[in-house]
């Protein structure tokens, strides 16, 4: 089968500047040059390192779009002052789906995948005869969603990465809820293994003076009020066990983070714990096993419906317990074999306090959840996500 996949933003595939949807196609593409069962097809924004790597693939062909930054904003303006006047009535068209029409005409794949970006569909539908497959990594199709029902007409099926997103989708037209289909996410549970990392751990802790009988937290996230770091810091800082650490990695936007009110916020609080708490600022996606190796257990403290969490399932692969919240998507991956949810209200600090104390107090629970994570993990491995995904196109089509 000739599969072509759409990427949503402008960070390249094969995902030489990160992205959490760029980094799961690349697995996808992984996966294929051992398997050699598909051919794939990848548009995607240029990148040099990025086309570099590209030659290495046999079973994948790559179309780069060469971005001209102020000539695609001038091209897009209509649209989008038609977008504001029109109260969003009117939705986006691109540079980047015109470029992609044109090449997709030529390369004639069985099926397109769009990864993310739903308002793309609208202008393919409108291009091509050729099914499409919308594949939604955020929560961001729904009842509210403009055109959401001219979107979803436009898709032979939808692919979301939880039942949680699942319901949302199927809300905006009953009589479409059989093209939504759930696909669970995936990382490199090969990478993310604390096995072998042990010497960073007794560095990193011995430069900070953390004692290996101590207990570490760890928070990996954006700073941002939503993930709800301050109510994790404030649990933290009721714990009655005082040999407790917590490392926050992290920035306020991802790699290039500034400090904002609300992080300075966060490092006044910190301030106020004798030097327990340490901020790494961003780490990149091939060091941090090295920190999750450095902590024992995993806070996930969101206050927002979120579609799902992947740094849970890091979190798990590296054998940390994970306290967490019972928001949106999170408890389909929270296991509670390993995972401790809480409820998130008014009481979210105390909430977490105590699931934290538990896991710090009851060695024996503590270590049942601990074997118990990885082997969890391992069923978000990213074989398992390829043959998700196959088999789930299939079905598609054959519908």
């Amino acid at each position: 089968m000739k599969i072509a996949i759409i990427t949503g933003s402008a960070r390249p595939i094969p995902a030489t500047r990160g992205g959490a949807t760029q980094t799961m196609m690349t697995h996808l593409i992984d996966v294929n040059e051992q398997q050699k069962k598909n051919d794939f097809i990848i548009y995607s924004y240029f990148d040099v390192e990025a086309e570099m790597i590209s030659h290495q693939y046999q079973h994948s062909e790559f179309r780069y779009y060469h971005a001209h930054n102020t000539f695609d904003l001038f091209c897009g303006l209509p649209y989008r002052l038609l977008r504001k006047a029109s109260r969003g009535r009117t939705y986006m068209k691109t540079n980047f789906i015109r470029w992609c029409i044109k090449r997709i005409k030529e390369d004639k794949p069985d099926v397109i995948v769009i990864e993310g970006n739903y308002f793309q569909t609208l202008q393919l539908k409108n291009a091509l005869n050729i099914p499409l497959i919308l594949h939604m990594h955020i929560d961001g199709l729904h009842a509210g969603t403009d055109h959401g029902k001219n979107i979803a007409s436009a898709c032979k099926g939808i692919f979301v990465i939880s039942d949680y997103c699942r319901k949302r989708v199927a809300q905006i037209d009953p009589a479409q809820a059989t093209k939504v289909h759930v696909l669970k996410n995936t990382i490199d549970v090969d990478h993310f293994n604390t096995d072998g990392r042990m010497a960073f751990r007794r560095k990193y802790r011995a430069e900070h003076g953390i004692g290996e009988d101590a207990a570490v937290i760890v928070y990996c996230g954006r700073l941002d009020a939503n993930k709800g770091v301050k109510e994790a810091l404030e649990a933290f800082s009721m714990l009655e066990a005082k040999n407790t650490y917590m490392y926050i990695i992290g920035s306020s936007a991802y790699r290039d983070g500034k400090k904002n009110a609300y992080v300075r916020e966060l490092e006044k609080l910190a301030g106020s714990l004798d030097n327990r708490v340490i901020f790494t600022g961003y780490i990149s996606q091939e060091e941090l096993p090295n920190y999750y190796a450095v902590a024992d257990i995993s806070v996930v403290p969101s206050k927002c419906q979120e579609a799902a969490g992947n740094v849970i399932i890091e979190a798990m692969a590296c054998k940390l317990p994970v306290v967490t919240t019972k928001q949106g998507g999170i408890p389909e991956y929270a296991d509670p074999s390993c995972c401790i949810l809480v409820d998130c209200d008014e009481k979210l600090p105390v909430h977490l306090k105590e699931a934290l104390a538990t896991l710090i107090d009851n060695k024996e629970l503590y270590q049942n959840m601990q074997k118990r994570a990885r082997q969890v993990a391992l069923q978000y491995d990213k074989v398992h996500y390829y043959e998700n995904f196959v088999a789930l196109i299939s079905k598609v089509l054959e519908g």
